[in-house]
């Protein structure tokens, strides 16, 4: 399935990875696993990550994102989670200067690019699909790259409640599990934290509500 790609990771050295613009819970925790497990493989590797959610600041290694490409060429770009080139969050200068692209996405609606391409729809999330990218590169799944994983899958089925949850995702999940990670702090910290101005909006929607047609 990933033959192709994992030879192209392996004659890479630099690498740059990126998602899609306002990124989600699935394009942080994707790309940073493959970040992470790329560096277990001694390459060296950044992640082009805009501005995000607040909620998302527990998770391992997104204090290390950077804002855009520093050399005038490198060796592979591994874009997540985004069917469209225009949907990088990074410029076409940059996306240009990659010698090898390889694009991993779960949409249903894709317009591919890059030189290896993995599109399946059947997979609940981006997420899932770094799983078996970075199981095919025999790389150890550690805490780290289990979190961002885990992290990435429960946003995107809405905590295993969408009809996007196969019995396959629900596998997978039980193997990031078995890593040691703390999946009811993930939980907690994902489904269970919010705002303080979020709070009150909702209080102030909840003063002014009023009902229609009998409830």
């Amino acid at each position: 399935m990933f033959k192709e790609a994992r030879e192209i990771v392996k004659n890479s050295k630099s690498v740059y990875v990126v998602a899609h613009v306002n990124p989600d819970g699935d394009a942080i925790g994707s790309t940073f696993a493959v970040y992470f497990a790329l560096k277990k493989l001694g390459k060296d590797v950044h992640v082009i990550m805009p501005a995000y959610s607040t909620v998302f600041e527990f998770l391992p290694g997104v204090e290390h994102s950077v804002e855009n490409v520093k050399e005038e060429e490198y060796d592979l770009l591994i874009a997540l989670d985004a069917s469209d080139r225009t949907r990088l969050a990074m410029s076409e200068e940059d996306y240009n200067k990659a010698k090898k692209v390889i694009m991993l996405d779960h949409h249903q609606i894709s317009n591919p690019y890059g030189d290896f391409r993995y599109i399946n729809d059947l997979k609940s999330s981006a997420s899932e699909i770094a799983y078996l990218f970075i199981k095919s590169l025999e790389v150890e799944f550690d805490e780290n790259i289990a979190t961002l994983l885990y992290t990435g899958i429960m946003t995107d089925t809405g905590s295993f409640n969408y009809s996007s949850t196969k019995p396959s995702t629900l596998q997978i999940a039980s193997e990031l599990i078995k890593t040691g990670i703390d999946f009811a702090y993930i939980c907690q910290r994902l489904n269970h934290t919010m705002k303080e101005a979020k709070l009150k909006l909702i209080g102030v929607a909840i003063q002014n509500m009023e009902v229609f047609y009998e409830g």
